[in-house]
């Protein structure tokens, strides 16, 4: 346990038990896991959890033994750099594509009308929004009748089902 009993263990999310066992934390905060291991079987326990899940997810996973398709491998050396954008040619890729902004205009024949509609949405939004609000009879709000109006009287001395 700690050897002070004033001072409260450090805590450590599974994030940071995680990033530890993976061996992405810096030197500090390395050294502060290793230290609160060494007090703290609770945390060694959790830390024992993490060990485990992390193992069973590899060996289920196996990503290490993965291997890329060579037909994928051959698409990506084949597929153009888009990231250059502009109308540059990506370096070392002769041939490459000239990227051009409004190019998938010509493959998506149905992008002009979509945006045509979402404007056509939002200017007849815009324009009931700005309508100016009509006053609604009491009558119509939430179907109250007052005791003023002579439908009231109609409907207090009117038996049902009779006209």
């Amino acid at each position: 346990m700690n050897d002070n009993p004033k001072e409260a263990p450090p805590s450590f999310s599974d994030e940071t038990l995680s990033a530890y066992l993976d061996g992405e934390l810096d030197a500090v905060q390395a050294l502060k896991v290793d230290q609160a291991l060494a007090g703290d079987a609770s945390l060694r326990a959790r830390l024992a959890r993490i060990r485990e899940v992390d193992v069973a997810l590899n060996a289920a996973l196996a990503l290490d033994q993965m291997e890329t398709p060579q037909r994928v491998e051959q698409l990506l050396r084949e597929a153009p750099d888009v990231s250059a954008g502009g109308d540059q040619e990506a370096p070392g890729r002769p041939g490459a594509e000239i990227v051009r902004p409004f190019a998938f205009f010509k493959t998506r024949p149905l992008a002009p009308m979509a945006m045509a509609a979402s404007v056509a949405l939002f200017a007849g939004y815009a324009i009931g929004a700005l309508q100016p609000v009509q006053p609604v009879a009491p009558l119509a709000i939430a179907g109250l009748i007052y005791e003023d109006h002579p439908l009231f009287a109609v409907l207090e001395t009117t038996p049902s089902g009779v006209a």
